[in-house]
């Protein structure tokens, strides 16, 4: 009953009482945590497998093929300046995390005609934490 009046008077100025703030403080920190622990060996695998042509931090440039930073929403073949395949532009779909695990394991087989010199990767939880880090950069 008490922290339900203290609740209620701290509510009255419109400020958010001290101990929800800090387990707001506290959600964030474990989704961090989580987040990250969850990424680690998508990080990994994404600098194994995809970093070598790609980065995904916003801001960096890609060695060989598109940079993949907020990759997920946009329409595949759009960066302006890159010089994607006829096939990869007119494939031309929002990329999404769907599509694109379609795309990590049969590339030639989603976008026939594609230049992407990557074969596919058969394995489905690698792509999964492969895309699960790529999300992280959305």
């Amino acid at each position: 009953m008490l922290v339900l009046a203290a609740c209620c008077i701290s509510g009255c100025n419109g400020d958010t009482p001290s101990s929800m703030r800090g387990e707001e403080d506290r959600h964030a920190a474990v989704t961090k945590v989580t987040r990250g622990a969850i990424n680690s060996e998508g990080e990994k695998l994404f600098r194994l497998r995809c970093g070598v042509c790609h980065s995904v931090e916003p801001g960096q440039p890609s060695v060989v093929g598109p940079p993949l930073a907020e990759v997920f929403g946009r329409a595949a073949g759009s960066i302006e300046g890159f010089a994607y395949s006829r096939a990869m532009q007119d494939y031309g779909k929002i990329w999404t995390a769907e599509n694109m695990n379609e795309f990590l394991e049969k590339p030639t087989e989603l976008v026939p005609g594609n230049r992407m010199a990557f074969a596919g990767l058969s394995n489905a939880e690698q792509r999964e934490l492969i895309i699960e880090y790529m999300e992280v950069f959305r």
